[in-house]
């Protein structure tokens, strides 16, 4: 059987080529309940590798979904809050900023 993190480490992401780019979306949510972890839903590609790159990850598996490939198009999940960092000020470049420390 495998350990969370050999299963973290074998999952790779990909797009999922049924949606639209303005369909493809993250979601982040922390409850008033746990304020402890944030709750997040995910099918952009970028988002996905870095979520899946963090050690502290908890993936629902009812939620995730997979292409024929075995590859994650969707990634719904649970991860500490003090793993996410928010800036006063956003980047100056567009490239995806990587908002979680790993």
């Amino acid at each position: 059987m495998l350990t969370k993190k050999e299963t973290r480490e074998r999952l790779i992401a990909a797009e999922d080529p049924k949606l639209l780019p303005e369909e493809k979306e993250a979601h982040f949510h922390i409850s008033e309940q746990d304020k402890s972890k944030v709750k997040f839903s995910c099918n952009i590609k970028e988002i996905m590798q870095h979520l899946l790159d963090c050690e502290e990850l908890e993936i629902s598996q009812k939620r995730t979904y997979y292409d024929e490939q075995g590859r994650v198009i969707h990634l719904e999940g649970t991860l500490p809050v003090t793993v996410l960092r928010i800036h006063q000020k956003p980047k100056t470049s567009n490239y995806l900023s990587r908002a979680l420390i790993v």
